[in-house]
Formats: C-alpha cells, sequence, structure tokens
C-alpha cells in the first residue's frame, strides 16, 4: 500500500469521534479498499498501534456489513484477540468471532484451522473469566457456547462457571447467560 494512503487512513481513524458515523465512514473505506483492508488486519495483530481501538470499533461494523468480504480475516482476528488488551478492541474483535462461530460457514473453515479454533476457544475462555467489561465477556461466553460440541469440556463446564459469575454480574450479562443456561442445563440432561 502507499505511503500516502496509509498516513490519510491513519488521518481519518485519528480523527474518530467514536460516533457511529465515523466509525461507519471508517468501515467503508475498510470494504472498498482491498489494500486498506489488509493493511487493518495486519494492524489489529500489532500491539500498541495507534487508534486501534477505532479501528476495531470500525472492523466490527466492516464485518456485520459484509461478513463473506472477510473470508481469509479469522486468522487475523484471532491474533488480534491475543495481541490486543483494551477492552473496546477485544469487545470488537471479540464480536466479530461469536459472529464468525455462529455463521456455518465459517465455523466449518475455522474448524479446519485447529491450531486457530483451539486459541480462539482459550483465549474465549480466559477473556470470560479474567475482570473484562460485561460486552468482552457476554460475546466470550456466547463464543465458548457455540464450541461446546467440539470441545467437551466446555460442555461441561460453561454451566458451572456462567453460573459462579452471574450473582455480582450486570442485569445485561443475566439476561444473556440465563438463555444460554437453559439450553446447557437441556444438553446436560439429556441422555
Amino acid at each position: 500500500m502507499h505511503h500516502q494512503m496509509k498516513e490519510l487512513f491513519e488521518e481519518k481513524l485519528a480523527k474518530c469521534s467514536g460516533r457511529l458515523s465515523d466509525r461507519k465512514a471508517i468501515a467503508d473505506l475498510i470494504l472498498k479498499n482491498k489494500a486498506l483492508y489488509h493493511y487493518t488486519l495486519e494492524k489489529i495483530t500489532t500491539p500498541h498501534s495507534p487508534n486501534i481501538q477505532r479501528l476495531c470499533w470500525s472492523l466490527d461494523i466492516a464485518f456485520l456489513e459484509s461478513p463473506l468480504y472477510f473470508r481469509e480475516a479469522f486468522p487475523y482476528i484471532v491474533k488480534g484477540l491475543c495481541v490486543q488488551k483494551k477492552d473496546s478492541c477485544l469487545r470488537s474483535l471479540m464480536k466479530i468471532c461469536a459472529a464468525m462461530s455462529q455463521d456455518p460457514y465459517y465455523f466449518t473453515q475455522i474448524k479446519k484451522v485447529p491450531q486457530k479454533s483451539n486459541l480462539l476457544v482459550e483465549r474465549a475462555l480466559e477473556l470470560l473469566t479474567e475482570p473484562h467489561e460485561v460486552a468482552v465477556q457476554v460475546y466470550a461466553m456466547e463464543t465458548l457456547f457455540r464450541w461446546r460440541h467440539e470441545f467437551k469440556w466446555i460442555g461441561e463446564h460453561l454451566a458451572d462457571l456462567i453460573e459462579s459469575q452471574m450473582e455480582w454480574k450486570t442485569a445485561a450479562y443475566k439476561a444473556r447467560s440465563k438463555r444460554l443456561l437453559k439450553t446447557l442445563k437441556k444438553e446436560s440432561h439429556s441422555p
């Protein structure tokens, strides 16, 4: 990618206020320019990258608008999950992983790369059990829930983990977890 294009993109990121319209404008740039898309994927895997949370917020919007555009992005998203430390970044990246895990196409593709799927599950478990904002933990919980049939230990322990945290979590966490717990309990009682 041209140096000048990178500079212009970085300027736009720096000016992004966090408003939906600003994030959407960045997302549109990512979707319209393959070089910026690749630059974005590389940038999310770089620790301490400037304006990274703004980029992650925009990437989340771009993914939701055009999920098939992100076919080769999964390894980068997982690496970004492992590298980034800010909850605002982790929330967006975990949201993308949760959505990919729910999509049959992506789920099948992810299973083909066991090293990355193992890493995703391990990181989701860390994010669920460590002190992070509720949205990060909810997306981690949903990701683990989706992978429960591929990793037997998840099905065996996820309900206990969720229940142990519910007492001191927010109403949003409790609302999301009740639906998952209902299914997990049904599955644990069926032969």
